[in-house]
């Protein structure tokens, strides 16, 4: 399993509802700051230096993929590289669980003169192709994937289940009044290009004399887009674009999200799951693009009240941040739905199951 700041969440769940001695993980690649668990014997880290290497040192690695009957690359940002070294036939019983950015990179276009990544992302469809399954957090994840390399394996939507722990936070943070002046606007979840931020502070900018404040999550990705988009928000809003730029604890983190009343979200593909759920559960007003699969996915799928983010250029202020409270409470309700343990332990069981 890719290794970060999501990643403890998962394994707890995991831990927590099915049988232990049913499951050994390996994390990666190494980061010292997310490590935790480190004494149990079916959890191990891989270590700076080669996957060949590790497994060398690691036999037990080579003992669990020949006799376990699943395997999931959870998180396919390099792990899938694993597949190289395993005992044949170990494709056929492997589930790629794509979170997002792993799947949406596929469509880059790769420059002829660049040999060695023309390799690994034709390597990386043919895993696609011919592993035993494919798990998506959302439906439209599926047909784009599709589009892309076509996988011939079984087909699953699950979530990460982070939102089990989240949920209790959220219970808390139910009770934060919403900021009214200034008006608290939370725009993007990253410090990546697929949030188009700039994009966004364009048609935002209209509203640059009314009493706002935008939030910025530029927490994680890159350095220089994260110092391109202060520069384009300080430029237009000056001390009105309030870049978060550190890490936080969740807690500390929702309770700030509990106090915005607009959602702004320009990403082009399925991305910021998370701050999106939990303005949905504060009952704030979320924009998402209409061109995205996590439209149809809140919307369509699940019912949320969610606002075509690129309408927002021709709304006045006061239609921008208009929304009742009866639509909030709707958005709340279906949260707690769709969240709960029992919805995520059904989709892990049909995961699980499909082995049987």
């Amino acid at each position: 399993m890719y290794l970060d700041k999501f990643t403890r969440d998962f394994y707890d769940f995991i831990v927590k509802n099915f049988p232990k001695e049913e499951h050994a993980f390996v994390f990666g690649p190494y980061s010292p700051q997310y490590i935790f668990d480190a004494n149990n014997q079916q959890v191990l880290f891989v270590t700076k230096g080669h996957i060949k290497q590790f497994l060398e040192e690691n036999p037990i690695v080579m003992q669990w993929a020949k006799e376990c009957k699943l395997i999931i690359i959870n998180g396919v940002f390099g792990n899938e590289h694993f597949m190289r070294y395993l005992p044949s036939g170990a494709l056929h019983k492997t589930y790629l669980f794509f979170w997002g950015g792993d799947m949406y990179s596929l469509r880059e276009k790769v420059k002829w003169t660049s040999f060695k990544k023309r390799l690994n992302q034709a390597y990386r469809k043919f895993i696609i192709r011919h592993a035993a399954g494919v798990i998506n957090l959302i439906q439209g994840d599926k047909e784009a994937l599709c589009d892309i390399c076509k996988p011939k394996g079984k087909f699953f939507v699950a979530a990460m289940a982070n939102n089990t722990v989240n949920n209790k936070i959220f219970d808390t943070c139910e009770n934060i009044k919403k900021q009214d002046m200034p008006i608290r606007i939370m725009l993007g979840n990253s410090a990546t290009p697929s949030n188009f931020h700039r994009e966004a502070l364009a048609f935002l900018s209209k509203y640059k004399d009314e009493d706002i404040e935008i939030l910025c999550t530029l927490s994680y990705g890159s350095e220089s887009y994260k110092n391109e988009v202060i520069a384009a928000g300080k430029n237009i809003f000056g001390n009105k674009f309030v870049p978060i730029t550190e890490y936080m604890s969740k807690e500390e983190y929702f309770a700030i999200l509990a106090t915005a009343k607009i959602g702004v979200f320009y990403n082009d593909r399925q991305q910021g799951m998370g701050n999106i759920n939990a303005l949905l559960r504060m009952g704030s007003k979320v924009y998402l693009r209409k061109d995205t699969a996590m439209w149809n996915n809140f919307l369509l799928e699940k019912g949320y009240k969610i606002f075509d983010a690129h309408s927002i250029k021709k709304l006045s202020f006061s239609e921008f941040i208009n929304f009742s409270e009866e639509e909030a409470m709707k958005n709340q309700r279906i949260h707690r739905e769709v969240s709960s343990l029992d919805a995520y332990l059904k989709q892990w069981n049909e995961v699980f199951n499909s082995i049987q």
